[in-house]
């Protein structure tokens, strides 16, 4: 038997190119709906990991989390952190707003968090103080966001104790105040120097010094503009070597800074670094008028020194605080042995005494006792001295010492006596 067969369409023939795209099409279709399916399973496994693992950290946060409705502000979940930190657990809770069980130590508080959330962020930020189940306020900062559960918007707040930071920043503000105030009351000029020795800190007491007000000194002047450039090698040098910890770097030395008006001030500087930074605190001691005072004293005691007239210093009781070398010559007795003793017994004569009674008495600055004293020496020999002895006094008007000085006349006198002689 013959077959017929079927006629045969020309391979380029339309109804080949139409089959052939037909097939192309539906092979990208379940290409699509297999990627599909796959992006469908990942979505699935993340989301389950995604609940897994909030799950996870919900259970074992040790923050404080608790999930409400939006709609009537009802807690429907806690987790084991809100128990530990503030001591309720699911039962008191679930069911109930935070407002009813007193949760809002401030309510304002409350609806300020609902209002922020309510805006156009569905994250917010807060810190509240919240009431634990025994009383204590427990200061927090809380996060809150927006969350769809079972197709309803609710509340996620997580509230983290910072309770312990509160009380270390008030520490802190107040050591800060106290740290103000002693600078700021300091008896002496002080500043603060950056690393770069910018003076990013000057007190009150620093005007008078520099002649520089507080605003020309903070952070605009470095502080080799005030010191004399002899002294700027030395300073630079310890201003570094203190910031790199080498030792025997001094806390104390002497230099010479400028006024602004030109005025050289010699002055103590003592510095130290602030713990925990590379910021140096300068406390500065004029000593200029204290300097040209030693200076004159220094002055004073060489003439004292080199004068041939005996002096004797004493204190407020006459008890002898110093004597020059000229005593030496008239006492016969080296200057050790009469510091310390009275001067009455030194002088050994009963018009002295009298005299001391009427200084001691006597208020003015103009008081003296002149007179002539004799007095044996401690090999024998008899001398007679013009003696002046005069108090002076402290800045309240009180006696504070005497000062004696003595001139030996022994050889003027017996001239004077032999001219008398010769004359008659």
């Amino acid at each position: 038997m013959t077959s017929i067969s079927a006629p045969q369409t020309a391979p380029d023939s339309p109804e080949n190119a139409s089959r052939r795209a037909l097939e192309e099409e539906v092979t990208l279709l379940r290409q699509q709906l297999k990627a599909e399916a796959h992006r469908r399973r990942l979505a699935e496994e993340a989301l389950i990991h995604s609940r897994s693992t909030f799950r996870r950290t919900f259970e074992i946060s040790p923050n404080a989390i608790w999930v409400q409705r939006w709609s009537d502000e009802v807690i429907t979940e806690i987790n084991p952190g809100f128990q530990a930190l503030l001591g309720y657990s699911a039962p008191d809770l679930r069911g109930r707003t935070g407002m009813e069980m007193g949760l809002w130590v401030v309510p304002a508080q409350h609806e300020d968090l609902l209002r922020r959330l309510h805006g156009p962020d569905n994250q917010v930020e807060v810190e509240a103080d919240l009431r634990a189940a025994d009383g204590r306020t427990v200061h927090t900062r809380i996060r809150a966001s927006l969350i769809a559960l079972d197709g309803k918007p609710h509340a996620l707040v997580v509230a983290r104790d910072v309770t312990d930071l509160q009380h270390t920043l008030t520490s802190l503000r107040r050591s800060e105040e106290t740290y103000r105030t002693v600078f700021e009351n300091t008896g002496a000029a002080t500043v603060v120097i950056e690393a770069d020795m910018t003076i990013s800190m000057a007190n009150d007491r620093c005007e008078p010094l520099f002649g520089y007000t507080r605003e020309e000194l903070e952070g605009r002047m470095n502080v080799m503009e005030v010191i004399a450039p002899e002294f700027h090698e030395k300073t630079r040098y310890f201003h570094t070597a203190r910031r790199a910890g080498k030792p025997d770097v001094p806390t104390e030395f002497e230099l010479t800074l400028f006024h602004k008006d030109g005025r050289p001030r010699e002055v103590i500087a003592s510095v130290r670094l602030i713990p925990g930074t590379q910021r140096g605190i300068v406390t500065i001691i004029d000593i200029s008028d204290k300097r040209r005072a030693e200076q004159e004293r220094l002055r004073l005691a060489t003439v004292i020194e080199q004068t041939s007239e005996g002096v004797f210093i004493t204190d407020a009781r006459g008890e002898i605080q110093y004597v020059n070398s000229a005593v030496e010559a008239l006492t016969g007795h080296p200057p050790s042995d009469l510091l310390g003793r009275p001067l009455t017994s030194v002088l050994d004569d009963r018009a002295v005494d009298e005299a001391f009674s009427r200084l001691r008495a006597s208020c003015a600055h103009d008081a003296v006792w002149d007179g002539r004293l004799r007095r044996t020496q401690a090999n024998g020999t008899g001398t007679l001295a013009a003696t002046r002895i005069f108090p002076f006094f402290g800045p309240d008007g009180a006696v504070i010492g005497f000062v004696c000085i003595q001139r030996d006349i022994t050889h003027e006198t017996r001239m004077e006596n032999q001219l008398r002689r010769a004359q008659k």
